[in-house]
């Protein structure tokens, strides 16, 4: 049960996570995301071998974060038609998550310093947002910023 819910917790976590451009569903998945929608085929033909099935999911994730590219999400929300994971709910949640304006402001303020390269200021309004309870994840696509659950 643990292993199960570490395995969702993960696929959560990818998906809310996601930039804004990609969970919008209009950017094309990442060429090499097509050698795993061969290998989910091959398993969910397999007698729905639905382990198989769900690592080959755990696997396209795992690459998509080797690569930093994670240019996969409509090949995600196709295996989760099978897999049932609501990973298209998690998103919507994520999505709808309303941040306080004080919250919102800082955010603005710290993307502004980073993309000006004051990076002083930038951690200074990480911590603050940290104190106040919010995740920070920087890469190099963008930041996201993610109320803390517990």
């Amino acid at each position: 049960m643990r292993a199960a819910q570490r395995n969702l917790d993960y696929f959560s976590e990818f998906a809310r996570n996601l930039r804004d451009e990609i969970a919008d569903g209009n950017a094309e998945d990442a060429d090499w995301a097509g050698v795993f929608k061969e290998r989910f085929h091959e398993a969910v033909n397999n007698d729905l071998n639905t382990p198989q099935a769900l690592a080959v999911a755990l696997d396209l994730v795992a690459e998509a974060y080797r690569r930093n590219d994670h240019r996969i999400w409509n090949t995600l929300k196709a295996f989760d038609t099978v897999l049932g994971l609501g990973l298209e709910r998690v998103l919507a949640e994520t999505r709808e998550a309303k941040f306080p304006a004080e919250i919102c402001r800082l955010i603005a303020e710290r993307d502004r310093a980073r993309k000006e390269k004051k990076f002083a200021r930038s951690d200074e309004l990480r911590k603050e947002l940290t104190a106040r309870g919010y995740e920070v994840k920087d890469t190099a696509e963008g930041s996201t910023y993610v109320p803390r659950t517990a």
